[in-house]
């Protein structure tokens, strides 16, 4: 029998109780539910390569019949320190039914001592097509994702600018961008610089980026070659320099209000954030609207994948700018 508590497995076999395996830290606490009808117990400590020799204690009937105390012993190892082994009446998470050191509930076979692995554990399918290989959930089945399959996503900022360095600077960037062929380009603010005016935001996002937009009514084409919009930027300080942003929210046709929004490729869920001081319904959590849409939306989404993003970044190791406070919302709690 092993009983599973976290990081630690122990293993139980008739009067021995070994540390199969465990995550090596500093000092750990073994807890045990015994119930035998022999108390007396010897307790051998081990690590996955070896035991520690020498160390063993019996524990006495009269600890072991009042459950739920807590007996504490020191035990040292000649390499890994002091640990305290602790007995109790709390078992841990699980078990390991083929005593393999892999808890039940993350062995990809239970059954199996030959297939000590978890699941989603990084493995290779012998696949050159394929990409990420890992042991599949619920499975013993090694497999990738297809590389024709991926869904590619472009992601740029600070790109709107053919103005003060020339459109040849901003071509090889969308040129690039072209050469790999993505689903959707998203961008990370600042799309029409100097001041977002209605005048400079064709031929500093159309001019490059019209086979990305549907619908587009610019100078440079005939915008999206799948009649979908592929463009889904958001908004920055830039584009809220002149009026209300109105040159971006006039050129775009985009959902919800068009400031903040989502929309889903595959089973990808984007949220799009405006993280700029302007947004009339606020960035501060929980008391404006903004943050509680998104914590409504990414609680209702059912896909795979949450992507949230927008310009001010909540961190950031720039010399020129701080962390933008404000914007570090609970994401990982939504």
């Amino acid at each position: 029998m092993t009983l599973c508590d976290g990081n630690i497995v122990i293993s139980i076999s008739g009067t021995e109780v070994s540390l199969v395996s465990n995550n090596y830290p500093s000092s750990y606490f073994i807890k045990i539910k015994i119930r035998t009808p022999s108390w007396q117990w010897v307790v051998t400590l081990c690590t996955s390569q070896e035991c520690i020799p020498g160390v063993s204690l019996t524990i006495p009937q009269a600890i072991i019949d009042q459950y739920g105390d807590t007996y504490v012993v020191d035990i040292q190892g000649a390499c890994l320190g002091s640990f305290d082994f602790v007995i109790d009446e709390n078992t841990g998470g699980g078990i390991d039914n083929d005593n393999d050191g892999i808890c039940s509930d993350v062995d990809c076979d239970d059954n199996n001592p030959n297939l000590p692995v978890t699941q989603d554990t990084p493995c290779d399918d012998n696949n050159p097509n394929t990409i990420n290989d890992l042991i599949l959930s619920g499975e013993c089945v090694c497999a990738g994702t297809p590389i024709g399959g991926m869904t590619k996503i472009a992601a740029i900022g600070d790109f709107g600018d053919f103005t003060e360095n020339g459109s040849e600077f901003e071509l090889a960037g969308a040129n690039l961008v072209d050469s790999w062929n993505p689903e959707a380009v998203i961008t990370l603010r600042d799309n029409n610089y100097e001041l977002g005016e209605a005048s400079n935001i064709d031929p500093n996002i159309g001019q490059f980026y019209q086979q990305y937009i549907y619908p587009y009514n610019g100078a440079y084409g005939s915008g999206s070659r799948t009649n979908t919009n592929r463009f889904w930027p958001s908004l920055g300080n830039h584009d809220w320099a002149t009026g209300n942003a109105d040159a971006y929210i006039d050129y775009f046709e985009l959902l919800g209000n068009e400031r903040y929004y989502d929309f889903v490729i595959g089973d990808a869920h984007f949220f799009v954030i405006d993280s700029d001081p302007h947004e009339p319904d606020g960035r501060y959590h929980p008391s404006e609207i903004q943050p509680l849409w998104l914590q409504a939306e990414l609680a209702n989404s059912t896909e795979t994948w949450n992507i949230v993003y927008f310009h001010h970044p909540p961190y950031t190791s720039s010399a020129i700018h701080a962390n933008e406070s404000v914007m570090q919302w609970p994401f990982t709690e939504w």
